[in-house]
Parts: structure tokens; C-alpha cells; sequence
């Protein structure tokens, strides 16, 4: 899973250092996935959804392949920024999910934070603490420190296993030190 989030991860649109779209209301696009964002797994879909939304209009959904999986199969949606602005700050990812059929794995948000020669300065997707099953819209973040030499912040959902995941919503923000991270530990 780790080497198809890093493989995925190479090939996503870079944003500068403002997150767009987080409310995924702009709309998708030439491939039908939500406008600045990109991702995927094998047989998953990653699609803008004007049927379940948390707020607004749309929000970005990540549904599993019809085939049995594991939480080894993932999927992540991605977007990410220059973490210029960030160095030094301690950064939250906040968002709302909603989940259906979630059986084999998990659900949640996810961030990582890359140096040119070092991906993974800090991460975390939530694996212990993700929705799984079916939930209603309910409001996770993943809080990171953003290192003096760290280059990008990637960001985003992640489904591991079977089921769909809903995001909307999203926010990164700076927060002050006294909120403490959820990094996984190294």
C-alpha cells in the first residue's frame, strides 16, 4: 500500500501553496475526477458526487472495486501544496467523512510531509482511528508538524480496503503547538 500511495502521489497536480477545491464544488476534470485533485488504486474510482454531500453541492468520493480486498488495497484522493509557507508551523487537516460498507480496512483523512530527499518527514492516514462500516458525515483531522526543511505537504482521503468514503468540506490551516499531533510514530 505504501508504494502505490508514494507511486500515486508522484503523479498528482501540484497546487502551489494553497490548497484548492476543498469544498469540492469547481467542478472535475477531463477525467471526471473533482477539479486539483488526483489519485487512485487499482479498480478504485475516484469521483466528484453531487448525490451525498455534506455541505454545499458535491463532495469527493472514493469507492473500492466489486472484488474481495483487504485494507492492503488502498486508494487515496490527493492534492498537495509547497510546504514553504508552512515550515516551522504545526498544520491541520480537518474534514468531514461519510462511509458505507467499509469492511475490510478503513477509512479517513491523510497528510505527509515531504523534504526533497526525505518523503515521510511526518504522516499520518489514520488507520487506528478511521471511520469503517457505515457512518453518517462526522468531522476527523490529522495534525502535523511541518519540518524547516520540508518541501511538500500531501493531503487528502484515503479508503483502504472495500466500501466508499465521502469527503467534504476539507481545511488545512496552521494551529498553535499546544494542539498535539497525530503523527505515527516512526
Amino acid at each position: 500500500m505504501k508504494a502505490l500511495c508514494i507511486a500515486l502521489l508522484l503523479f498528482a497536480t501540484g497546487t502551489g501553496s494553497n490548497p484548492f477545491n476543498l469544498n469540492f464544488e469547481e467542478g472535475t476534470d477531463d477525467k471526471g475526477k473533482p477539479l486539483w485533485w488526483d489519485g487512485g488504486g487499482h479498480g478504485y474510482t475516484i469521483a466528484l458526487d453531487t448525490a451525498v454531500m455534506h455541505g454545499g453541492k458535491a463532495s469527493g468520493r472514493i469507492e473500492a472495486p466489486k472484488r474481495e480486498l483487504t485494507e492492503k488495497d488502498a486508494a487515496p484522493l490527493v492534492q498537495y501544496v509547497s510546504a514553504e509557507p508552512w515550515r516551522g508551523k504545526r498544520v491541520r487537516l480537518s474534514g468531514w467523512l461519510r462511509t458505507s460498507d467499509v469492511k475490510s480496512g478503513w477509512a479517513g483523512l491523510w497528510m505527509r510531509v515531504d523534504s526533497p530527499g526525505k518523503p515521510n518527514l511526518a504522516f499520518n492516514n489514520m488507520p487506528k482511528r478511521g471511520p469503517r462500516g457505515t457512518t453518517d458525515w462526522t468531522r476527523y483531522d490529522v495534525v502535523l508538524d511541518v519540518a524547516p526543511e520540508a518541501s511538500d505537504i500531501y493531503f487528502g482521503a484515503i479508503l483502504a480496503g472495500s466500501g466508499t468514503v465521502w469527503a467534504d468540506d476539507l481545511t488545512l490551516e496552521e494551529v498553535p503547538q499546544s494542539v498535539p499531533t497525530t503523527a505515527a510514530p516512526k
